[in-house]
């Protein structure tokens, strides 16, 4: 339940808890498989475009029949970077998913910029122009996703955080 998982992190953050998450799950009819510090994923292990990086050099290495699977796997979880950069960086952290509490004090963090926020719309509908199962416009039609693409929407997302890093500390 990621609702749950995620409000026990956030509470083990904001007292400066240690945790360690075990993934649980029923395969092939055998319950109690266990994964041993693993957890569903969590915005802020996706702040950075890590995540996408890591898609992108595995798929490098892999057979063309495995590529593309890791290249859409890649493009989601930028997608989620996305999300991520507008929770955390656009809006501070003031209002996040699953918390029911709303930071005021992070309020002053908040920073919005007309362009940029043109680019991360722009880079969102990018990511999922390669992703199966989303409505696609005209603007965004779908594309067999490529290595390079899945890079080059990696170094834009890097371009964006950068420059609102550079933005917000003016």
């Amino acid at each position: 339940d990621l609702i749950f998982v995620s409000s026990i992190i956030s509470t083990c953050e904001d007292y400066q808890i240690y945790y360690c998450c075990n993934w649980i799950e029923k395969l092939e009819k055998k319950p109690g498989t266990v994964w041993p510090d693993n957890t569903p994923s969590f915005e802020k292990l996706y702040k950075k475009s890590v995540k996408a990086q890591q898609y992108y050099n595995n798929a490098k290495k892999c057979a063309p029949e495995q590529r593309e699977e890791k290249i859409k796997n890649g493009f989601a979880a930028l997608r989620t970077s996305y999300e991520s950069l507008i929770i955390f960086d656009l809006f501070g952290g003031v209002v996040q998913r699953f918390n029911e509490r709303v930071s005021i004090e992070s309020l002053k963090d908040v920073y919005f910029d007309e362009a940029i926020k043109k680019d991360v719309i722009d880079g969102f509908y990018q990511c999922c122009r390669y992703m199966e199962g989303h409505s696609h416009s005209d603007k965004y039609a779908y594309k067999k996703p490529m290595l390079g693409n899945l890079n080059e929407e990696i170094q834009r997302f890097n371009n964006i955080k950068n420059n609102l890093k550079k933005l917000k500390n003016k």
